[in-house]
């Protein structure tokens, strides 16, 4: 479900308008509207394959069953049923290598969304049995659990916030919504194809293997906004076709790229993600009781770290975030002043993305090596030269560098209006993305990165 392709935007095209007239036979009935809305999302998943499919109604079908739980043992018996899959294709080849020393070719095949979607069907079944058991009809639970336009990469949303919305779904296109939706949507592909993707085309066009400091800078920064618009950019478009659709989604990038610290950092990346390990593991686990704080919040970002990908290198993204985040926590009130302390913390999370980005351990502490050396760093035309290949990729990365600072800029604008992203919205410079979409969009369609996780 890439919403860069044509493929996914004419199939929704088609199933939208195949099931609206058929809408027309039942008389606008409450009850098609929700089981159209189903079809249209079981549709779109299916296009990817039908293994991703049935991966997905097996979850969310012993996720059904866990509603019926009353007692624990059987709700922890639901639990590992629905993680099951998760465990097996995505942390398969992860296990066999730490027990016989090889990584097994299980995965390769993850299927897409699992991540996303097993967490925010886990969520429900908790939170319905904390409930006493409230049930939901089968439709309904469905929609929630596969709602289309963000079951592949969230956001992972929680039973209260979604399932009243799905409960009262309309298989009709508002005008209200289809405005306040296209401009999200407008966003969201220009940060994906504009300046995630061309920052994906220059990072490949660079040498292999880093010649100085320099290059090991702009790599990993030219990857941290990479992630950054890559993951915000399919949030948007996601709230933003669900917007359409007259639902409201959590808004799951907050600008965190401003942030002052590490704590506010996670307050603003992937915000469901955040909050979900905050109320299933971080606060069961006792939170911040005295004496528990450190080793609670080391436990929650190595399972983040791993919840990413299965891999040693995650493990250790998580850890660093873990422990920056604990001393935070220990610092208290103490804050340096505001541009120091959002430069240490760029500074940081720059760096730790490294880890994310290199599988291997020989590329990855070489990267840090080279950062750490002074006789290492050139800045003259000539190293960038050497750097970027040719001049016409030098040039590319200086657009595509000051388009990211403008809509950096227009964050912090946003910011001190107190709306988030709200220049990037305005209309006028909605036209300059649709201009940008258009004229600076690479020609090769590519994948969002959280499909990988």
């Amino acid at each position: 479900m890439n919403f860069t392709s044509l493929t996914f935007w004419a199939s929704l095209v088609l199933g939208f308008a195949f099931l609206s007239l058929l809408r027309l036979g039942f008389r606008g009935s409450r009850r098609y509207d929700r089981f159209a809305f189903l079809v249209l999302s079981l549709f779109l998943l299916g296009m990817e394959s039908l293994e991703t499919v049935a991966i997905f109604g097996w979850v969310a079908a012993i996720g059904y069953v866990g509603l019926f739980c009353w007692r624990r043992d059987q709700l922890f018996l639901v639990g590992v049923l629905m993680l099951a899959p998760l465990t097996y294709y995505k942390y398969g080849g992860f296990l066999a290598e730490i027990f016989s020393g090889e990584r097994s070719l299980i995965q390769a095949f993850i299927p897409m969304g699992i991540s996303f979607y097993t967490f925010q069907i886990l969520s429900f079944v908790i939170d319905s049995f904390r409930r006493g058991g409230e049930r939901t009809g089968l439709v309904d639970y469905f929609n929630f659990a596969s709602f289309f336009p963000q079951i592949v990469a969230g956001p992972i949303e929680r039973r209260k916030d979604l399932l009243p919305q799905v409960e009262g779904l309309k298989f009709v296109l508002r005008r209200e919504d289809v405005e306040g939706g296209i401009p999200w949507i407008v966003l969201g592909l220009f940060l994906k194809l504009v300046l995630a993707e061309n920052l994906a085309l220059i990072d490949s066009e660079m040498r292999e293997v880093a010649v100085n400091a320099v290059q090991v800078w702009l790599e990993a920064v030219f990857f941290t906004f990479r992630i950054y618009f890559d993951f915000a950019g399919y949030s948007f478009i996601a709230l933003g076709l669900a917007r359409a659709l007259g639902v409201r989604l959590t808004l799951n990038f907050r600008s965190p790229y401003l942030a002052r610290n590490l704590q506010e950092f996670w307050r603003q990346w992937h915000v469901t993600l955040s909050r979900w390990f905050r109320d299933y593991l971080y606060f069961p686990m006792g939170g911040s009781r005295k004496g528990f704080l450190g080793v609670n919040l080391l436990v929650v970002f190595l399972v983040s770290g791993l919840w990413h990908g299965a891999g040693w290198n995650f493990l250790v993204w998580g850890g660093l975030h873990g422990v920056a985040v604990l001393s935070c926590v220990l610092m208290g009130s103490f804050q340096l002043p505001r541009l120091i302390s959002w430069f240490v913390t760029m500074s940081f999370v720059t760096i730790s993305w490294i880890f994310f980005k290199e599988t291997s351990w020989e590329f990855a502490l070489g990267d840090l090596r080279l950062l750490t050396d002074f006789s290492a760093y050139q800045l003259s035309l000539e190293a960038m030269l050497v750097i970027f290949g040719d001049q016409k990729n030098l040039i590319l990365a200086g657009v595509i560098v000051l388009l990211v600072i403008l809509v950096m800029l227009a964050e912090e604008i946003s910011l001190r209006r107190g709306v988030f992203y709200d220049v990037l919205l305005n209309r006028w410079v909605q036209l300059f993305l649709i201009v940008g979409i258009f004229f600076l969009s690479p020609a090769m369609e590519g994948g969002f990165i959280y499909f990988n996780f």
